[in-house]
């Protein structure tokens, strides 16, 4: 991590566990062409950011360019190839990507951290080396040098590596990112993969759901709130947009269209929208005061990343999400720093549990010594406990009392949203197991919530064209 990223010289050979979206690569095979390679981890959004940031500058290049995901994890649960394969199908990656999780390739390579990108020419040399996001025009003008170094013969080019997009799971729902509860009782889910909202009717032993309406027409829908009129707040991570959802007049208003990668929303007190910037590693309130009347402004974050306390302008975010109002101040989770976080009214951010910057782990405890792995999503009990989904864990956490305490459920897989009900009960969206749970925070029990009357997702394959069921907003 110190030494120098690795610039000018001969590129080194790849080596890994294995090739999850392609047949196996050789860099000597590629010979010919401008090969880009992009070391990211999993579990972070600015990596999936970078990926589809590179993959776009491939695209437009006048030339032979290959993009290949090198995936060094950065958290324990990035290890195993079940959770990354499931990122990869929930994201739709399109290049052949290589398991690393021994960082045999990245301790060849020394990148200074995630997402790391470099661009190795037609001879085989490494040009140049990029490192985090949002460089895109100054990466388009290193690969147009690489492609410089084409052979003038072309036709002695190799092919790009096919790479094959893992599919995305059979059922009603794929990779579902968020749960919300609306003043009826009704439960509003982002189901990720299918581009879509669904809002379902809950029985009242909480065991099955009814569906009720399908919001169609979307991005990639992650996080969701509803307002005391059912209206609803939709964030889209890939597109870098907030949208409100009218349902009265079934209209969809744009309220922000350029931000770097939004993660969550919440409403607070006021009734003004949170937004957490994953990709941006700030906190923005948006007001939302008809269409000729939206302010949105910073309320957290220095723009660094990092977990550095104080002042909310100054002090340093690690992909913020998971957003909360308490009676404290708004409660976030530092995803890349695996911790719970303030921000209090009085405009400063304290950081509740201990985590350092890279350090993960599931321990109980006092708060200021538990440990999560990257956390993704907080709910509000009515005894002012907060219920975190600790993704990287696969599990749901309890805050009370400034304790930390792991409740005694299994099987969840990359939980990535949940929600208090009316009862007591907690919605959960289950993203890797592709389901909705039910969960008993008391009684510590849980259950898959049986859905009826879900239309089959529309085809997806045109890029998101054509429209069937439901609601749609224009």
């Amino acid at each position: 991590m110190g030494r120098k990223a690795l610039v000018a010289s001969h590129a080194p050979g790849l080596d890994g566990d294995e090739w999850v979206t392609s047949a196996p690569v050789r860099l000597d095979e590629l010979r010919g062409r401008v090969v880009v390679l992009v070391f990211f981890s999993a579990g972070c959004e600015a990596s999936l950011l970078r990926l589809r940031e590179v993959t776009a500058v491939a695209g437009a290049a006048r030339g032979p360019v290959t993009v290949i995901g090198v995936h060094s994890p950065r958290f324990p649960f990035e290890r195993n190839v079940g959770a990354l394969r499931s990122v990869l199908a929930q994201y739709g990656v399109a290049v052949p990507v290589l398991h690393d999780p021994d960082l045999d390739t990245w301790s060849r390579y020394n990148p200074e951290g995630w997402p790391a990108t470099f661009v190795i020419d037609a001879r085989g040399k490494v040009l140049g080396a990029h490192h985090g996001i949002g460089d895109a025009g100054l990466l388009a003008e290193t690969v147009a040098l690489a492609l410089g170094s084409l052979p003038r013969d072309r036709s002695e080019v190799p092919s790009d590596p096919t790479a094959v997009p893992l599919p995305l799971p059979e059922g009603d729902l794929a990779f579902p990112t968020a749960v919300a509860l609306m003043t009826g009782g009704e439960l509003v889910v982002a189901d990720f993969g299918h581009r879509r909202l669904l809002i379902f009717e809950l029985s009242a032993d909480r065991r099955q759901a009814t569906a009720a309406a399908e919001i169609d027409g979307l991005g990639h829908p992650q996080s969701v709130a509803v307002d005391s009129n059912d209206a609803i707040y939709v964030v889209e991570p890939v597109e870098g947009t907030v949208s409100f959802l009218d349902l009265r007049s079934r209209t969809r208003q744009l309220l922000a269209a350029d931000l770097v990668c939004p993660t969550s929303v919440t409403l607070d007190a006021d009734g003004s929208a949170v937004v957490a910037d994953s990709g941006a590693d700030k906190l923005y309130r948006l007001i939302n005061g008809g269409p000729h009347n939206i302010r949105m402004g910073c309320i957290a974050g220095s723009g660094l990343t990092g977990t550095a306390d104080g002042p909310s302008g100054q002090a340093d975010l690690a992909q913020p999400t998971g957003l909360a109002r308490t009676e404290a101040g708004l409660v976030f989770c530092d995803a890349a720093s695996s911790n719970l976080r303030l921000l209090t009214d009085n405009g400063k951010v304290a950081t509740i549990t201990g985590s350092e910057l890279g350090r993960a782990g599931l321990q109980d405890g006092p708060a200021h010594k538990a440990l999560l792995q990257r956390p993704s999503s907080l709910a509000v009990l009515d005894d002012g406990s907060l219920v975190v989904a600790d993704t990287g864990n696969n599990r749901l956490r309890r805050l009370a009392g400034r304790r930390l305490k792991t409740l005694g459920l299994s099987g969840l897989s990359r939980p990535m949203g949940l929600c208090a009900l009316a009862d007591g009960h907690l919605a959960v969206a289950d993203t890797g197991n592709n389901r909705i749970v039910i969960v008993d925070p008391e009684l510590q029990t849980a259950w898959p919530l049986a859905l009826r009357g879900v239309l089959p997702p529309r085809d997806l394959s045109d890029g998101g064209a054509g429209v069937q069921g439901g609601a749609v907003f224009a």
